[in-house]
């Protein structure tokens, strides 16, 4: 640079043909580039964007939040990184507009949002249970102006929420339900292109904050991993989080259902019959397929909030790995309308999801001899 720039390094990095240029490439590749930066450990940065991409601004700031992400709290000494990327700045010759720091401002917002969806996940059991996790939202909600409900173990049984109770009563740490709300003044939602305007939006986690199976217990290899389980929670106070800052005139709830499947002398058994909020009663086949338990009344209670768009995130099954392998999700819709602007959605994220099949026939596998059905096919 002929020593016209202070900076100690400089990396030039091909974008291709403007053109060509799609949502999911360029966050990956703005990704990489905090990636370097945090390997270079560099403290800040300056990106000279070139005049197209002001057009990409929000996806470039999603990509450079999501590539900073480290997850260092509990590292010490030596293993705690030296330098952490503090600042990004963006030059561009284009003119700046108003709507281009918007889109930054939203860019940026959902990447943090998703990066404080991993901090939750990656938390370990021992330090993130279904009170933690209550306290966390608890915490949120007063940072950010959202309402927040919590149910708490006695709350649960006075609810008659038996399956969540089901789960979470063999363990220390007795399950929480948590309600966020986000009500702004005269919410109100865009037409679709059925005329249809939703006004509320109700988000339902699955919080298993730790798996061991209970007394179904799980193989000791890969047990560890379950501490991400509650990862489809982490994603809706993650959710929740960009919502406040982003603040739609939309009304949005975040369900969570918290618990912690272990195999003590009060756990549930295989074979036992639970009520449910819902009032059907359900037979325990098998005691690791908690999460659809918990989510059964979760979402029963989202119902009742009457909801115009209703959605649940989970890590529910391993036999999706085994339908569509490790990077690919599955999703079921009841609604093809709404399969369509979630696919929508799901296109511009860059994630890849697949569509499965509700397929009514399906239904017979649930009948119990027993109780008005049993949680397992």
């Amino acid at each position: 640079t002929y020593g016209r720039l202070d900076a100690t390094k400089v990396v030039l990095f091909g974008l291709g043909d403007a053109e060509k240029w799609t949502a999911t490439e360029l966050r990956t590749s703005f990704a990489k580039i905090s990636r370097l930066a945090n390997a270079e450990r560099a403290k800040s940065i300056t990106i000279a964007l070139p005049e197209a991409a002001l057009a990409h601004l929000r996806t470039i700031a999603e990509g450079l939040e999501l590539g900073a992400y480290r997850f260092t709290k509990y590292l010490t000494g030596d293993r705690k990184p030296k330098a952490t990327l503090g600042q990004i700045l963006l030059t561009t010759t284009g003119t700046v507009q108003s709507a281009h720091k918007r889109a930054l401002e939203i860019g940026r917002s959902v990447g943090i949002a998703v990066n404080a969806a991993r901090d939750l996940s990656n938390e370990p059991g021992n330090h993130l249970y279904p009170e933690t996790f209550a306290d966390y939202a608890v915490a949120l909600g007063k940072e950010k102006g959202l309402s927040v409900k919590v149910f708490d173990y006695d709350d649960i049984l006075e609810q008659g929420m038996q399956l969540l109770q089901a789960v979470g009563q063999g363990s220390e740490h007795k399950p929480r339900l948590v309600h966020v709300s986000y009500v702004p003044a005269g919410a109100k939602g865009k037409k679709d292109k059925d005329g249809i305007a939703p006004t509320r939006l109700v988000f339902v986690g699955k919080g298993i904050t730790f798996d061991s199976g209970g007394l179904s217990i799980k193989p000791a290899a890969g047990m560890g991993e379950m501490v991400h389980d509650m990862s489809g929670a982490a994603n809706v106070m993650g959710l929740m989080r960009a919502v406040a800052d982003l603040q739609p005139n939309v009304e949005v709830h975040g369900i969570i259902a918290c618990a912690e499947n272990m195999p003590d002398g009060n756990a549930y058994r295989p074979g036992d019959i639970w009520g449910s909020y819902e009032g059907k009663s359900v037979e325990i086949i098998n005691t690791d397929a908690e999460g659809r338990l918990v989510l059964a009344d979760a979402l029963s209670y989202a119902h009742r909030l009457k909801p115009d768009f209703l959605i649940d995130a989970a890590t529910l099954t391993g036999a999706m790995v085994v339908a569509l392998g490790e990077t690919c999700s599955g999703w079921y819709a009841s609604n093809d309308s709404a399969a369509k602007t979630f696919q929508d959605a799901v296109t511009q994220s860059g994630e890849q999801m697949w569509r499965m099949p509700l397929l009514e026939e399906l239904r017979d596998q649930l009948k119990s001899d027993v109780a008005d059905l049993k949680h397992t096919g």
